[in-house]
């Protein structure tokens, strides 16, 4: 108990001014204690799991989130929105296809450096402190980015420069890797949606499409490297499938949702709409497989992402405020090159002035996104250097007890 000033009386003059606040402290210290004691049992996710809460890495790895792979995944879908650009016939007219093409083996090197410097810390921090890990792969938004480095790795082999050979049967290798990590892994998170009360369909948010955006990836992999004719089965279309099904399903309980969560209103996370449909379009083009044509379904699914485009425009982004997490505001990049790269192939196919002007409109949108983001990542990172702000993840609590 802490002895409080008698009636009438002060602090200094019953106990002293020292003797009350140190005891009010202790008292203080005790109730951050029981917090922390508390905080560090397990917790039930509803699902008859425990999330461990056990802290022991240092403050900087504390904000080394899955989310920080959205950087390098943005790069890399630069990388293959220049490579199609640089292919595109009316280049030969206008030239500039070598520029372009440079643009695009910059991003792809990008890609792969800050891809792996992510991995190496997301690495050193599943080795020091697994618990912290676990925690993200229970939650039932972060787990998803758990595909992100899978998706940037079927991006890196989409978008590899001309100068980088791979051959025929290496791709297929890897894609087989790819395909067997992302069948575990979204097979388990579905397990998890199925059977858990915060998990389940009627509760999805835009980030679950980062586990539906990879089927679309692997199916374009897939016929890049021409796997049905080299293997008699069709797993790309199979892909296909899988991905346009589940997307089907999660658009329709995302946009239920959307009036009980109104903060969801300009979030970066909601662009991530746009990334699936933006990715079908070019493996429905890629299974037609008539160069001088664009097949009705293809422009179909280019309509649905174009119409998601203007009304999340409307919405009004927002990135004035400062990251919630790392690599936040990344979101805004990904889906706008994926849905650059459709527009492109629509006017290689096309070769209108109509839709190579649509095409450019949605390139601009997509280069000053990715201009905005670096921007923005720049004057966030001065800041915590400067010591105004700090990199902070909301999903550990326990964090600010370590100011």
């Amino acid at each position: 108990a802490v002895a409080t000033p008698a009636a009438g009386g002060s602090p200094r003059s019953s106990l002293g001014m020292r003797s009350y606040y140190d005891l009010r402290a202790r008292s203080s210290l005790g109730t951050f204690r029981d917090l922390i004691r508390r905080q560090a049992s397990a917790d039930d996710d509803g699902t008859g799991d425990t999330v461990s809460r056990s802290y022991r890495l240092p403050s900087v790895l504390l904000r080394m989130p899955n989310t920080a792979f959205g950087m390098p995944m943005g790069l890399a879908a630069h990388a293959i929105m220049w490579r199609s650009l640089g292919r595109a016939d009316r280049l030969d007219s206008l030239g500039g296809r070598d520029g372009v093409l440079s643009v695009g083996r910059l991003c792809w090197y990008s890609a792969c450096v800050t891809g792996g410097t992510a991995a190496a810390l997301y690495g050193y921090k599943i080795v020091t402190s697994f618990s912290l890990v676990r925690a993200e792969y229970l939650n039932e938004v972060r787990c998803h980015f758990f595909n992100a480095p899978n998706l940037i790795f079927i991006m890196l082999l989409l978008g590899v420069p001309d100068d980088v050979e791979v051959s025929d049967g290496a791709l297929r290798a890897l894609w087989g890797c790819s395909f067997c990590y992302h069948v575990i892994l979204t097979s388990n998170i579905y397990k998890m949606w199925m059977f858990s009360k915060r998990r389940n369909f009627t509760a999805a948010k835009p980030q679950f499409l980062m586990s539906t955006v990879g089927w679309f990836l692997l199916s374009n992999l897939g016929q890049t490297a021409r796997l049905e004719q080299t293997w008699g089965i069709g797993l790309p279309t199979l892909c296909f499938g899988a991905g346009f099904v589940l997307y089907f399903d999660l658009v329709i309980f995302i946009f239920g949702k959307l009036h009980e969560n109104r903060g969801m209103k300009g979030s970066p996370a909601m662009f991530l709409l746009i990334a699936p449909p933006s990715v079908a379009v070019v493996s429905l083009d890629l299974m037609d497989g008539d160069d001088g044509a664009f097949p009705d379904s293809a422009e179909m699914m280019l309509g649905w992402a174009l119409v998601l485009l203007v009304l999340l425009i409307r919405l009004g982004p927002s990135i004035y405020k400062t990251p919630s997490v790392l690599g936040e505001y990344w979101a805004y990049v990904f889906p706008l090159a994926a849905a650059a790269t459709a527009t492109i192939r629509y006017a290689g196919a096309l070769n209108s002035d109509a839709t190579v002007g649509l095409a450019a409109v949605v390139i601009v949108l997509a280069i000053a996104a990715l201009l905005i983001v670096l921007f923005r990542m720049a004057l966030h990172i001065y800041l915590v250097f400067k010591g105004d702000q700090q990199w902070r993840d909301p999903l550990f609590k326990i964090e600010m007890y370590h100011c």
